[in-house]
């Protein structure tokens, strides 16, 4: 079972207003996608609808804000990400020094209302990168 610390973040992009959520129709009508894993994409644009200055939060928060526990909605974001919704980026992070600490676990997810493009994952690497330049990424997980 995944463990969410304070390393695991959630990224939706959203360009809508605050006042009210909104999901394309082919995304809302994707019958490949359960309804408990487009809840969870849901909730991530709404929370973040409703917290604009923020584009990212702790999955160990976001979790609490949910009924199911942290083993069903680690179910249903592994389903957004195999279809789509949803990339998994692990990541090391680089010392001072330049070495590498490897520590197997530490993760940050995008989200997205539509399916990701290999556009799209290219240009959401490229910001991961440019974002977090004491990062190192070691697999991406997406379609």
């Amino acid at each position: 079972m995944e463990k969410f610390d304070d390393e695991t973040y959630i990224v939706v992009e959203n360009n809508h207003a605050k006042s009210h959520t909104m999901l394309p129709v082919h995304t809302l009508l994707d019958k490949n996608l359960s309804l408990n894993a487009l809840g969870i994409l849901l909730r991530c644009v709404t929370y973040l609808e409703q917290f604009p200055d923020r584009q990212d939060f702790c999955m160990k928060h976001f979790v609490s804000l949910c009924k199911e526990g942290s083993k069903s909605v680690t179910k249903y974001i592994n389903e957004l990400v195999e279809k789509g919704y949803a990339l998994k980026i692990y990541y090391n992070t680089v010392r001072p020094d330049g070495s590498i600490f490897e520590w197997k676990g530490m993760v940050q997810y995008y989200f997205s209302e539509t399916k990701f493009t290999k556009k799209r994952i290219r240009q959401t690497v490229k910001f991961f990168e440019q974002e977090n330049e004491d990062k190192v990424i070691v697999e991406i997980k997406s379609i």
